[in-house]
């Protein structure tokens, strides 16, 4: 029969199904790992007392500045931690005002004060 293509791959969807299944879970297991990776490392720059000492500074403040747009809370929280810590004569008196606009529930109280 050539209608008949028996392979041996009947369940073949089910297979894909589940490994497609636990690739997603990989990939969520790995997208947490990364982000507590980058969270502990962007907590440890954030406690840098001068940043003007790093290796490669204009590249870490510019990453960071990179990190301002990041869709995580913490991150945003985390680089302006650490971009605070240049003690910027322009900023420190917006200090409080610029975390309160990372909070999600403090965005709109913090642009009308």
């Amino acid at each position: 029969d050539e209608d008949n293509d028996d392979d041996g791959d009947d369940d073949g969807d089910d297979d894909d199904v589940a490994t497609s299944s636990q690739e997603s879970v990989g990939k969520k297991q790995n997208r947490r790992a990364l982000f507590k990776t980058l969270s502990t490392m962007l907590t440890l720059f954030s406690h840098f007392i001068d940043p003007r000492s790093v290796h490669r500074e204009a590249d870490m403040k510019d990453l960071m500045l990179q990190f301002l747009c990041h869709r995580e809370e913490e991150i945003q929280s985390l680089s302006l931690q650490y971009l605070m810590s240049y003690k910027q004569s322009f900023l420190t008196p917006y200090r409080e005002s610029l975390f309160a606009l990372l909070k999600e529930n403090g965005f709109r109280d913090a642009l009308t004060h």
